[in-house]
């Protein structure tokens, strides 16, 4: 997860944060007691990669946004379907596109209810080739910010 600007010491304290909270699940562990160590999925540092942006390059600290973000990228959503991809998650698909030389491509919309005030966090992961899917505001939810993450660097630094 490390690259430029992000040390592995950050890296190291930023997996941590996201495991107790939650956001990322370890797939199994080496050692036992104080030594142990926790190893990931690439799945899971997929995601803790793109929490890892959002928190350090995009200043959001919200638990509940960065926590919604992680349960949609484990796996498809009505929003963001998988159109018969094939792969188990957003996640495993954007990593084996950018291993194959395509464009992949993060958006996190922000949408609140303008009669009921109800706040709603919808991921995307696609593939810019194939089009940008439409956001699934609509109805009474109006769009209050959106973050577009380019994921070829970043992943890069994963594969």
């Amino acid at each position: 997860m490390a690259e430029p600007g992000i040390s592995q010491d950050t890296c190291a304290s930023q997996l941590r944060a996201f495991q107790q909270r939650r956001m990322i699940h370890p797939v199994a562990q080496k050692g036992s007691g104080r030594t142990a160590h926790n190893l990931y999925s690439y799945t899971e540092l997929g995601i803790a990669k793109i929490a890892s942006l959002l928190t350090t390059d995009h200043s959001i600290a919200d638990n509940a946004i960065l926590a919604s973000v992680a349960a949609q990228l484990y796996g498809w959503t009505d929003h963001n379907p998988s159109n018969g991809s094939g792969w188990r998650s957003p996640i495993d698909a954007a990593l084996a596109g950018i291993i194959r030389g395509e464009f992949w491509v993060f958006r996190m919309d922000t949408v609140r209810g303008d009669q009921s005030g109800e706040r709603r966090t919808l991921c995307y992961i696609y593939n810019l080739d194939e089009g940008m899917p439409k956001s699934a505001g609509g109805g009474e939810m109006m769009p209050r910010g959106s973050v577009t993450i380019p994921l070829i660097v970043p992943f890069k630094h994963l594969l």
